[in-house]
Formats: structure tokens, C-alpha cells, sequence
């Protein structure tokens, strides 16, 4: 066989090898942002305070110093092996307690994104 012939064929090959490598590549890097699956929240770690009894909002601080409104009405909660949605019984009125919240990017139907409060963990 010449040896031209011999070069062109390995050329062929790593061209192809590096074309199937970047095809690859491209397709890990398009799963990344393909919305199907599961989400990781984003863990903040703060202290929450429900005011009054009879309330469904509390505050809640992180160690940062942002604030937040949580409504506790629908929300999924943790404590210790229980876990329910609803009103987390960690959360009591006039007490303030460490808990961690579960916070999320969501986009929004008219464009732009916003983070949403997915779930807390007592603490």
C-alpha cells in the first residue's frame, strides 16, 4: 500500500474521532441545560419567626441578612423523619428558630426568572 494512501486513511480516522468527540462534548453540555429531571435547590441557612398565631407568612433571615416572606400554607417541610406540606411544627408563634430553606430559579411565563421557596428543614 503507498504511503500516501496510508496517511490519508489515519487522517480520516482522527477526523472523525475528534468530530465524534466534539459531538460529544456538545451533547453533555446541551443535557446540562435541558429542564427535564431532577432540580437541586439551593440551601440557605438562616432564622425564621411566625409573628402571631393564625399567621401563614413568616420571616425568615439568612446569615447574609436578606429577609424573605415564607408562606408556610403549602409548603413542603422536613423535621427530624417527619415530612409533610403544610405548616412545619418547628415554626411556632413568638419563637424564632434556625431552619434551612430550599430555594429554586424558576422562569417566569412572561419571561425572566425568579427564585421560589421549595421546601424547609428544621433544624
Amino acid at each position: 500500500m503507498p504511503k500516501t494512501r496510508l496517511l490519508h486513511r489515519y487522517s480520516v480516522s482522527v477526523v472523525t474521532l475528534i468530530a465524534l468527540a466534539i459531538v460529544l462534548a456538545l451533547g453533555v453540555v446541551a443535557a446540562q441545560w435541558i429542564p427535564w429531571g431532577t432540580k437541586h435547590a439551593r440551601v440557605v441557612d438562616g432564622n425564621i419567626r411566625l409573628s402571631k398565631s393564625g399567621e401563614r407568612v413568616a420571616n425568615f433571615s439568612d446569615t447574609e441578612g436578606n429577609t424573605f416572606a415564607v408562606s408556610l400554607a403549602d409548603l413542603w417541610w422536613q423535621s427530624g423523619t417527619q415530612q409533610a406540606r403544610g405548616n412545619p411544627p418547628c415554626v411556632t408563634p413568638g419563637k424564632t428558630v434556625r431552619v434551612q430553606l430550599g430555594l429554586l430559579w424558576v422562569a417566569n411565563p412572561g419571561g425572566g426568572e425568579h427564585e421560589e421557596i421549595i421546601w424547609l428543614r428544621c433544624k
